[in-house]
């Protein structure tokens, strides 16, 4: 693995682990100033806002880290991007603006909202779309130190401000502002920086039309993974009240936070495995078993440890009783991660082969099995229903992925059995913590997870896999 890699690696998984401890922090603070109900409106206001900040980017998060690498240079990319990205903002915002009266028709906890911070939030969806332009055109250049640079910036700014303008009373207004003046001076300073590589000489419509073609459908599949995302709270907000809703958001909101924790890991997981796939298959299969296995039984004994922490003493301390008597909520979302972290340690199976159109075919799937089932859950158990169906689809993606790719990557047995074990266990919890209600049975059944991945993964016997796998990317920086 190239040192250049390896820095930058290391660069974006301290700068994500800062970024997601610093939101799971905010919001444990957020939650002791704002009621429940002003949780649920930021929940809702939040997927107006990304879905058409979706629109506003056009794909192009992706479609830049694909033609930067092209016969074209980046300045013609980025040139021509930007004239791209400036009439599908336009676009997004004339959506908004003249949709802002009819949204609440079909979203009722944002009634009056939106038209009375119309100005805010067309500055939000504007602001926050070039941020996210910039931070995705400094990773498709590798430049992981001014990435750094800016998330960090923004996550501080955005974390005192929240901080400062709940307390002294805007309530979820202040959050809101505290977005806009996070991300204007990140998109401000992008512009300044870059704007050398900007030439509008440069502009072609052939290259317009090449890069159009290829963002404007994984727009429409960005617009359909907010939707997806959300429609659990979406659902909540028509059958139940806010106050339910953000109880549930805030919780979920925590539990996002780990899963992006997995995402720093596979930053740095994945490169490593590719390449080495040339090297030595068996190996590589046998370095993500034990990955597999290893996964599951550090995260079982964390969330453990973390249960435990939070019952003595730290739950009481940080939550309000509205979230105590709701906490078998938090851990049912608490157990979705562990399948995230069997999906993260497999995930160069399923992209080595570039079978693309079987990933698109999986996803659209787990989609549709996505809302139908949180359309039931939700409608008939409110939000339990609706953590359930979270964790459900969680565990599905694993199994269905490993099973799609079982024949194509020669995927092991024991990956598949263990996946299954372990689903059929944390069944068997929940199932549990909801009938009886008792921690001590969620604790054990937990704990009883991490002692058989440490017994079935064999993991006394195959540390050296861990161990290799760190002292080579040690030697190769």
């Amino acid at each position: 693995m190239p040192k250049e890699l390896i820095k930058n690696t290391g660069i974006y998984i301290v700068i994500s682990l800062f970024s997601q401890g610093f939101i799971f922090l905010l919001w444990i603070a957020l939650a002791r100033w704002l009621a429940p109900s002003q949780i649920g409106i930021y929940a809702l206001v939040m997927f107006i806002i990304e879905f058409f900040s979706a629109i506003s980017i056009f794909g192009l998060d992706s479609a830049i880290t694909r033609f930067y690498y092209t016969k074209e240079n980046a300045s013609s990319i980025l040139s021509n991007s930007l004239v791209i990205f400036l009439c599908s903002s336009i676009l997004a915002l004339v959506l908004f603006f003249f949709t802002a009266k009819l949204i609440p028709l079909f979203i009722p906890g944002l009634s009056n909202i939106l038209e009375e911070n119309l100005l805010l939030f067309l500055g939000i969806i504007f602001t926050n779309s070039i941020t996210n332009f910039a931070l995705i055109h400094y990773t498709a250049l590798k430049k992981a130190v001014s990435y750094a640079k800016l998330q960090l910036f923004k996550i501080l700014f955005f974390f005192v401000l929240s901080l400062v303008l709940v307390y002294f009373g805007f309530g979820i207004s202040g959050v809101f502002y505290a977005l806009l003046f996070s991300s204007l001076p990140v998109a401000i300073l992008f512009l300044i920086n870059e704007r050398k590589m900007v030439s509008f000489q440069i502009i072609s419509p052939q290259i317009m039309k090449s890069i159009t073609s290829y963002g404007f459908p994984l727009m429409l599949y960005s617009i359909l993974g907010v939707v997806v995302i959300y429609f659990s709270r979406l659902l909540l907000d028509r059958y139940t009240d806010l106050a339910t809703l953000g109880v549930y958001s805030f919780f979920l909101m925590l539990t996002l936070q780990i899963n992006g924790l997995w995402s720093s890991f596979n930053r740095a997981w994945t490169p490593e495995i590719f390449s080495r796939f040339l090297e030595n298959k068996e190996k590589v299969i046998e370095n993500i078993k034990f990955m597999v296995f290893f996964s599951s039984f550090i995260y079982l004994l964390v969330i453990a440890l973390f249960i435990i922490i939070g019952e003595l003493f730290f739950f009481k301390l940080a939550f309000k009783e509205i979230y105590l008597s709701n906490i078998h909520l938090f851990y049912i979302l608490l157990l979705a991660p562990l399948f995230n972290g069997i999906y993260t340690a497999a995930y160069p199976l399923y992209y080595y082969r570039n079978k693309t159109k079987l990933i698109l075919f999986i996803s659209l799937l787990l989609s549709v099995v996505n809302i139908l089932l949180t359309l039931f859950m939700v409608r008939f158990f409110d939000s339990t229903g609706a953590a359930i169906s979270f964790f459900t689809v969680a565990m599905l993606s694993p199994l269905i992925y490993l099973l799609s790719f079982k024949k194509i990557m020669q995927i092991p047995k024991e990956i598949i059995d263990w996946t299954l074990i372990l689903s059929a266990l944390m069944i068997f919890n929940i199932f549990i913590l909801l009938k009886t209600s008792s921690l001590l049975l969620f604790l054990l059944i937990t704990i009883l997870g991490a002692v058989l991945a440490y017994k079935i993964g064999k993991l006394s016997k195959k540390r050296y896999l861990f161990f290799g796998l760190l002292k080579r990317v040690a030697e190769k920086g």
